[in-house]
């Protein structure tokens, strides 16, 4: 559980960060 932990993380950060940043990704 490496790759699909991070592809996993990056698609939550992606989705917070719009929210949290601001729409920047």
């Amino acid at each position: 559980m490496s790759y699909r932990w991070v592809f996993w993380v990056n698609d939550e950060w992606k989705r917070m960060g719009y929210r949290w940043g601001g729409g920047d990704g």
